[in-house]
C-alpha cells in the first residue's frame, strides 16, 4: 500500500510541475481574432459575455486583398476557403459541422467588397444569438458591398491569426460561448 501511495504522490508532483511550467510558459494560451459584419449583431441581446485577448502580430495580408478573396470565395461557393478562414470564436460558438453546413450553401454570385476605410486594431464585441465575446486587435473595414445583388455599406471586422485574416459569421444555433 505504501508503494501505491508513493507512486500516486510522485505522479501528483509531476502533474503539478507540468501545470506550473505550462502556466509560466503560457502553454495552450488561446489567441482569438475575429472578422465579421456589424449585420451579425442585429437583434442580439448580449446577455452572455466573455472576453479574450490576442497576442497575434499584424497580418502580412492586406485587408482589401483578404476581402477580395472572401468575395471570390462567396461568388464561387469555395467552402474550403470560407471554412479555413473562419475565426476560432465562430467554431467555438457554432461547431465545425454546423459552420460547414451553413457555408456549403453560402454561394452568392454577386458578392463583392470595395474598401473605403480601414481602422487601427482595437477591441470589438462580437454579439450573435445573445452571446458576446470581446475580440482584441480587431480591424474595422468600412466597405461598399454587394450581397445577393443588393448594394449597401457595412463595417466589417477582421483580425489576423498567423499572418492571415479571419472572419466571423452566424452559422446557426450556438453550442458554445
Amino acid at each position: 500500500m505504501q508503494i501505491l501511495g508513493g507512486a500516486l504522490l510522485a505522479v501528483g508532483i509531476v502533474v503539478i510541475g507540468i501545470g506550473i511550467a505550462g502556466q509560466v510558459g503560457s502553454w495552450g494560451a488561446k489567441t482569438e481574432t475575429v472578422a465579421g459584419s456589424t449585420d451579425d449583431t442585429s437583434g442580439a441581446t448580449g446577455n452572455g459575455s466573455s472576453s479574450t485577448t490576442s497576442t497575434t502580430l499584424a497580418p502580412a495580408e492586406d485587408p482589401a486583398a483578404f476581402l477580395d478573396q472572401l468575395g471570390a470565395a462567396l461568388r464561387d461557393g469555395n467552402t474550403d476557403f470560407l471554412v479555413a478562414r473562419l475565426n476560432p470564436a465562430v467554431v467555438a460558438r457554432y461547431g465545425s459541422a454546423q459552420c460547414l453546413g451553413a457555408l456549403a450553401g453560402a454561394r452568392d454570385t454577386s458578392a463583392a467588397f470595395t474598401v473605403q476605410q480601414v481602422s487601427d486594431p482595437a477591441d470589438f464585441d462580437w454579439t450573435t444569438d445573445g452571446k458576446t465575446i470581446s475580440i482584441a486587435e480587431t480591424v474595422t473595414v468600412d466597405v461598399d458591398r454587394v450581397q445577393r445583388g443588393v448594394p449597401s455599406t457595412a463595417s466589417l471586422h477582421i483580425v489576423g491569426i498567423n499572418g492571415r485574416f479571419t472572419w466571423l459569421v452566424d452559422c446557426g444555433n450556438p453550442i458554445g460561448p
